[in-house]
C-alpha cells in the first residue's frame, strides 16, 4: 500500500476492517494525516457506509467539525472524565459547562459581574437576571449583532476577516479582551473603528455549571 494515496490507504484500511463484519467499529483519527478536502470527502464516504451497515461506530478525533457533522451523539472529555454526553445539535447550542462551550465551536467567554441582574466588564454590559456575583457571560460570534458606533469608550475593531461567505470581526474591549463577531458582509465595515455589541442569544455560567440561558 505505499504506493497508494493517503485517502486510498484509508479506504484500504476501512473495507479490511469492514470485512470481519464487526459489531463494533473503532476509528482513532482516521483523517488526521490528510488535507481539508479529502478529509471531507472521506468522513462524508464513511459515514454512508456507517449509516448503510448500521455498524456502530466510536470515532476517536480532536475535529469539532467531524465530531458535529458525523456522530448521533458525542462524547467531550476532561482529564480523563466524561464532561458532557449529547447529540451534536445539542451539544453545540446548550453546553452545560464553560470547558464545553469553549472546546465545541467558536464561543465568546466574558467573564465579568452581575449587579442588580446586569452583567458587566469594562466596555460591554447585558441584562443577566440572576443573583449577583461573578459570572461568565458566553455568546456565539453568530448570535453576537454588531453594530457600528461613535462611542469609542466600547468595543473597537481590532480586525476583519473575509471568508467571502462570511466576515469574522475580531473585536477588543477597553482592558484588552478580544472576542469574536459573524456579519455577512465584509465590506460594510471597512473603516469602522468602534461598534455596539447586542447579543441575541447567550448563556451565563457560574460554579462550572449554567446558571441562565436565554
Amino acid at each position: 500500500t505505499n504506493q497508494l494515496s493517503g485517502g486510498q490507504q484509508q479506504r484500504v484500511a476501512l473495507a479490511r476492517a469492514l470485512v470481519l463484519e464487526p459489531k463494533i467499529l473503532l476509528l482513532d483519527e482516521p483523517f488526521a494525516s490528510l488535507d481539508q478536502h479529502l478529509r471531507e470527502r472521506l468522513r462524508e464516504e464513511v459515514r454512508d457506509i456507517q449509516q448503510r451497515l448500521k455498524i456502530t461506530t466510536l470515532f476517536v478525533t480532536h475535529g469539532q467539525d467531524e465530531a458535529l457533522s458525523m456522530a448521533d451523539r458525542i462524547v467531550v472529555m476532561r482529564d480523563g472524565k466524561m464532561e458532557q454526553v449529547a447529540a451534536p445539535d445539542m451539544l453545540y447550542r446548550e453546553p452545560q459547562t464553560p470547558f464545553v462551550a469553549g472546546f465545541i465551536g467558536t464561543m465568546n467567554l466574558i467573564e465579568g459581574t452581575v449587579s442588580g441582574g446586569q452583567f458587566s466588564r469594562p466596555g460591554f454590559s447585558h441584562p443577566l437576571p440572576i443573583a449577583d456575583g461573578p459570572a461568565t457571560f458566553a455568546v456565539r460570534p453568530e448570535a453576537l449583532s454588531i453594530t457600528p458606533s461613535t462611542d469609542f469608550s466600547g468595543p473597537h475593531i481590532h480586525r476583519v476577516t473575509d471568508y467571502g461567505a462570511h466576515a469574522i470581526v475580531d473585536l477588543e474591549l477597553p482592558d484588552g479582551f478580544r472576542l469574536k463577531a459573524t456579519v455577512p458582509d465584509a465590506r460594510a465595515w471597512s473603516g469602522v473603528t468602534s461598534a455596539t455589541l447586542a447579543p441575541r442569544a447567550f448563556a451565563a455560567y457560574r460554579d462550572d455549571q449554567v446558571a441562565y440561558r436565554s
